[in-house]
């Protein structure tokens, strides 16, 4: 029933790796005394230890130099669920992703009208991103965040953006000016 052991106990398991058993521990410890472990520390652990649980591929994707489209969408998923929770849901038909790990969240970015698949029906979860595609991936999530910010959304749409190889005339300007004013994604030098 000491709050303070428990928490250097939790701390330790910390430290050793073992999130899950820091997590118990603190969590022990905050009802013994709320006071002893800060909120911040066991939020973190908590997204850790769901971090944890996810799909070896998933935990994967921050040492990638490239992403495809079922990272993309696995991100969007784990990250951003609740603004994939505000979308309309559409109708969908994707024919390629059955029993590839990442099928549970690109159904929803799909669905959600986040991402979507190609004429024939097939998201093609192995194809490399390009910067034009996450630029209208990026554009459509501020889209949903703008319909709940509209102040926000007036910041990053009233900027005028200049892209030295994304002419205004480009199919992807709107959603790259977008992706840009809104500091999502970066410019290379005036590219």
């Amino acid at each position: 029933t000491d709050a303070r052991s428990m928490a250097a106990v939790g701390a330790i398991l910390a430290q050793q790796g073992d999130d899950l058993g820091a997590l118990t521990v603190y969590e022990r410890a905050r009802a013994v005394d709320p006071n002893e472990v800060p909120e911040s520390v066991i939020l973190k652990l908590r997204e850790s230890v769901r971090i944890s649980k996810l799909p070896t591929e998933y935990r994967a994707i921050p040492g990638e130099t490239t992403l495809t489209r079922a990272q993309i969408a696995a991100l969007i998923g784990v990250r951003l669920e609740a603004l994939m929770a505000r979308a309309r849901p559409q109708q969908v038909i994707i024919t390629d992703v059955r029993n590839h790990w990442a099928q549970q969240w690109i159904t929803p970015v799909v669905r959600a009208g986040i991402m979507d698949t190609l004429p024939n029906y097939e998201f093609e979860p192995s194809r490399r991103v390009r910067r034009a595609e996450l630029a209208t991936t990026v554009a459509r999530m501020l889209t949903l965040i703008g319909a709940m910010k509209p102040q926000l959304a007036k910041k990053w749409q009233a900027t005028k953006v200049q892209i030295a190889d994304v002419p205004s005339g480009h199919l992807s300007h709107a959603a790259v000016s977008a992706a840009v004013a809104s500091g999502v994604m970066p410019l290379s030098g005036n590219n």
